[in-house]
């Protein structure tokens, strides 16, 4: 395999203004781990063990919709979601494709969603980046993901990030304080993260040129724009090449591409333009092996744009941008990899690496590019990806105003040739040709809106930075405290004014006035993201991608802005003291709290009852319908087999279906596994009259759903009363159930829950605010579910049962009074496993293992 020719160079003197590589740079972790995590689909890389062993809560979702059905029903949205990207098999083209368009769909979901907007979502990647010149690329499909999810980032900051991770024990320990970081780009290695910044590339005095032999063909492919014909006479006139197969998808057809090759061929070269997509393998296939010279270099700068912002993307946009791309790039290696090239130079895009808005497609493409590049140059081919800022040329694929907003300046085309020789003789895998506005970027960095990537290149006078944060955010906020009702408004809509402009490309504020609608200002998709995300700088506020098209003008859009300050909370500690604490109010949480270091248990139960009953209430699922109330189960797990497993929740006030994600996750490509909630436990929902409405209206929701396919039915805890009541009332409808699997349920009546009633609520105070908040309707539906099963047995039923027992207790205190028998039971006969854990913990950390249990009974029905 040929190797470059470029030649072994001096020490580095002296750094390019215009040349700049991604450098990784190690950062320090804190010492606070995540308490709490989400993760949605199929955890290849297995981070919920290694969360685990850091005791982290994971739950884990099929998907989003699983994780907003949850969410739905009172669960608390997950700080971080996770999502797992693995390898997909396939070809590598067909896999970047597939997993690039399923991260658009769940970033889609993800920025729809205002259930997730103080959540972020976390690709988890591994082997997709090159963190070090000793990194060796093992996933390049999943690398493709990094340039949509930087575009992402662009469009909506601290919604998304991605990680990359090496397969190092140490790295996935440290995971759990690792996540806890803010940095929306990481990559580990041996446990230690690194975030991503540009840097000056240092260039030699004495930089030797590659060599491109005169008596041998270079092809360029997407050679009829007008930036290929520069290119094409740039290596005729400076370079000496003397033989060129230019081609396109047009070929001769293409605007001014007949002249162009015969002005070539006037000065002595001999030139063929083709018609040739090199996406199409065949078709490149015969024009390689039809060629009369052998192949010297390929320049590969072929590309299609279709912008769009996230919301507008599909994944057939998607495939429009990355086959030109992706698809060609594979094809021309894989074709030319015994051929003796002294150059195989890929032009790729700064979109990719600093994750342009609007670009999500692009900036995948290309970002596989640079990673390919350096994958090929670690085996030993010449292959430079060279990822360019803006073009001033006609046909350079880029907005140059918003380019220049963000600090990027245009090349023109003499500084971008010059630049394409320097960067040939460096020798690195990919280079960042740019040219930038100091100034724009120096402003930029003060405001805290220059590209992340970017910030490392320029320093901010501490002061300057300091009096730029304090105009935002919480600073904005008690400025304006200070003013008159109209100078607020003022103030805010001047604010306003001045980013309008800027975005639209005006000298000053002054050209835009408070009244003029924004559907006639020339606003699209793209502006109104720029807009969108100066505003949330300058006021430190959470705003949708809507927000231009939400308001009419700039003094309605002042106004909101406005509102929204008034409510800015504070970020003093006291804000942020856990609900648990009381803070002096007499809430139903504060009394009962009270009651639980006091004892005084009779008397809680008897106020949570007491305030449940001036609630709205429900007689079955008639009543549940016409309020639109009524469960539905929402699926944690897909699979195929015929046994439909549905889980009953809890009545404790900390419970939900989140109870049961991890356990779900165990069932993926197996089984369908579904929860549902209990009716009453979100504000403004109805309670059961008695324990018949709510067991009517859960087996209705249940036998809906499986539309006549056999189901089991299962309940942890307090679930298992719902879950056994549910297959007596299928039964006397005619649709007996094919198993009941009761996990770690007492008879209610008994007095053993009573026993260790201390334990189970030390349980739910320690999960509080993790999962869920127990606000008034959560403590009084709790109350309410109590009483009402305080005195019920169950009846007997046909339907085969499994018990699954803990084999730890909750307590200790628990063990002794009650020897052996503080594990649960139930009078009717039924099989019994044991399983490891304790009442909460069964379905926690060690859920696979009851999983595993439960799924070989079902087995064996």
């Amino acid at each position: 395999m040929a190797a470059s020719t470029t030649t072994s160079v001096a020490a580095p003197t002296n750094l390019h203004e215009s040349l700049f590589r991604l450098d990784w740079n190690a950062i320090t972790v804190g010492s606070t781990p995540l308490r709490r995590a989400g993760l949605v689909g199929l955890d290849e890389l297995k981070i919920t063990e290694a969360l685990d062993g850091a005791g982290v809560h994971v739950e884990s979702y099929a998907d989003l919709d699983s994780l907003a059905g949850a969410i739905s029903t009172g669960t608390s949205p997950p700080g971080v979601v996770l999502v797992p990207c693995g390898q997909i098999s396939g070809s590598i083209p067909t896999a970047a494709r597939t997993t690039t368009a399923a991260a658009l769909e769940l970033v889609q979901q993800w920025f729809a969603d205002d259930r997730y907007s103080d959540s972020r979502l976390v690709f988890v990647t591994q082997g997709a980046v090159q963190a070090s010149d000793d990194d060796e690329v093992t996933d390049l499909a999943n690398s493709a993901l990094w340039g949509l999810l930087r575009s992402a980032q662009s469009e909506m900051p601290d919604r998304v990030g991605i990680v990359d991770i090496d397969d190092d024990p140490t790295s996935y320990n440290a995971l759990a304080t690792i996540l806890a970081i803010a940095e929306p780009q990481l990559a580990v290695r041996a446990a230690v993260p690194h975030t991503p910044r540009l840097a000056r590339v240092a260039v030699p005095d004495n930089l030797s040129a590659v060599e491109f032999p005169a008596d041998r063909t270079v092809l360029i492919t997407g050679a009829t724009g007008s930036l290929g014909k520069a290119l094409a006479k740039h290596l005729v006139t400076e370079h000496g090449v003397q033989h060129l197969v230019l081609t396109s998808r047009r070929g001769l057809a293409a605007e001014g591409a007949e002249q162009f090759r015969d002005s070539l061929a006037a000065e002595g070269v001999s030139v063929s333009v083709e018609a040739c997509d090199a996406a199409d393998r065949d078709a490149l296939a015969a024009l390689i092996t039809g060629l009369d010279r052998p192949l010297a270099a390929v320049v590969h700068t072929a590309g299609v744009l279709d912008d769009g912002t996230m919301a507008s993307l599909t994944p057939e946009r998607i495939d429009t941008v990355l086959k030109p791309k992706v698809d060609a790039v594979v094809n021309l290696h894989e074709l030319t990899k015994d051929m003796d090239l002294s150059a195989f130079v890929l032009f790729s895009s700064a979109a990719g690496v600093l994750g342009g808005a609007g670009q999500g497609n692009y900036a995948a493409a290309n970002t596989f590019l640079d990673t390919f590049a350096q994958s090929l140059r670690k085996q030993g081919r010449p292959v430079i990806s060279l990822a360019w800022g803006v073009w001033a040329s006609e046909g350079s694929m880029a907005d140059t105003g918003r380019s220049n907003r963000s600090g990027i300046a245009p090349l023109s085309t003499a500084q971008g040739l010059s630049l394409f020789d320097t960067a040939l003789g460096l020798g690195e895998g990919v280079v960042i040709p740019m040219r930038l506005d100091m100034n724009s970027l120096r402003a930029n960095a003060a405001s805290g809106s220059a590209p992340l990537l970017l910030r490392g290149l320029v320093k901010v006078p501490a002061r300057r930075a300091a009096k730029a944060r304090a105009a935002s955010g919480g600073g904005l906020a008690q400025k304006l405290a200070s003013l008159s009702e109209d100078q607020r408004l003022s103030t805010v809509l001047g604010i306003v004014r001045e980013h309008v402009a800027t975005v639209l490309g005006h000298a000053d504020a002054s050209a835009i006035s408070a009244d003029h609608a924004f559907v006639d200002s020339g606003f699209d998709s793209l502006t109104a993201v720029e807009l969108r995300n100066r505003l949330a700088t300058a006021t430190g506020l959470r705003l949708p991608a809507t927000l231009v098209f939400d308001h009419a003008d700039p003094a309605a859009l002042a106004a909101h802005l406005l509102g929204e300050l008034g409510n800015v909370a504070p970020t003093s500690e006291a804000a942020a003291t856990p609900s648990t604490k009381d803070t002096g109010g007499t809430t139903l949480m504060s009394l009962y709290l009270e009651a639980f270091q006091t004892g005084k248990w009779a008397e809680i139960f008897e106020l949570l009852r007491a305030a449940a009953a001036l609630r709205p209430s429900f007689t079955g699922s008639d009543d549940l319908d016409k309020l639109q109330q009524m469960p539905k189960p929402v699926l944690l797990s897909r699979g195929e087999a015929d046994k439909k497993i549905y889980c009953f929740s809890s009545c404790l006030a900390v419970a939900g279906i989140h109870q049961y994600a991890r356990f779900a996750a165990s069932f993926r490509g197996q089984r369908n596994v579904s929860a549902l909630a209990v009716p009453g436990f979100n504000r403004g929902e109805s309670l059961p009259t008695d324990i018949a409405a709510v067991v009517q209206a859960q087996a209705e929701a249940v036998r809906r759903d499986a539309d006549g396919a056999p189901i089991v039915l299962l309940g942890s805890s307090a679930g298992g009363w719902f879950a056994h009541a549910a297959a007596g009332y299928l039964e006397s409808v005619g649709e007996r159930p094919a198993g009941v699997v009761l996990v770690d349920t007492y008879t209610p009546k008994s007095n053993l829950i009573n026993q260790f009633g201390l334990s189970l609520m030390d349980g739910m105070v320690e999960r509080e605010g993790v999962f869920v908040t127990m606000d008034d309707a959560r403590l009084s539906a709790m109350g309410w579910y109590l009483t009402l099963f305080g005195k019920w047995g169950p009846d007997e039923i046909d339907t085969r049962t499994l018990l699954v027992r803990a084999t730890e207790p909750l307590s200790q205190g628990s063990m002794r009074a009650l020897g052996e028998d503080w594990r649960s039971f139930w009078e009717y006969p039924h099989d019994v496993v044991d399983v490891p854990g304790n009442h909460f913990s069964m379905l926690e950390e060690y859920s696979s293992q009851t999983a595993s249990a439960i799924s070989d009974w079902i087995d064996g029905l």
